[in-house]
């Protein structure tokens, strides 16, 4: 019987691949990642998406949020309000105190303050011009310049 010789077939199994085909695999991926990453900054910069948009209804909603949960905790106290002048007590307070109102044999004083108006003060300065470069930077990417804080 005519023997094999096992030992190339050994040496070809043992060895290994080389480090080479492994980064060039990972270097065909790269090329496409960057790319892609480039599309969606420039995209992003471009107004394409409209990132700053987006950033800025959050923020308009985040104020009207506000605003609702104000005029609901006013609304709350109108109807405390309501609920005390249902009864001759809340009446009564409320002819005393807004329009003076005495029963007969009583007096009614008036206090009269005085009232100083406070010196005249110059407008303070617009956020655009008292705020730094970076703060300018970030309001815009944010899309802050585009809502304003506090609406009326």
């Amino acid at each position: 019987m005519d023997t094999i010789d096992l030992t190339l077939v050994d040496e070809y199994e043992e060895a290994e691949v080389p480090p080479s085909v492994s980064r060039r695999r990972g270097w065909t991926r790269s090329p496409f990642l960057a790319f892609g990453l480039v599309v969606v900054l420039a995209g992003t910069l471009s107004g394409v998406i409209p990132f700053r948009d987006i950033l800025a209804r959050n923020r308009q909603v985040e104020i009207t949020q506000e605003q609702l949960d104000a005029v609901r905790a006013e609304n709350q106290l109108l109807e405390q309000q309501i609920a005390a002048l249902g009864s001759t007590a809340g009446v009564e307070r409320l002819a005393r105190e807004q329009f003076g109102l005495v029963y007969d044999g009583e007096v009614s004083y008036v206090v009269e303050t005085i009232t100083v108006e406070p010196a005249a003060v110059a407008p303070p300065l617009s956020m655009d011009e008292s705020a730094p470069w970076y703060a300018k930077v970030w309001n815009y990417l944010t899309g802050r310049d585009l809502v304003p804080d506090e609406q009326s």
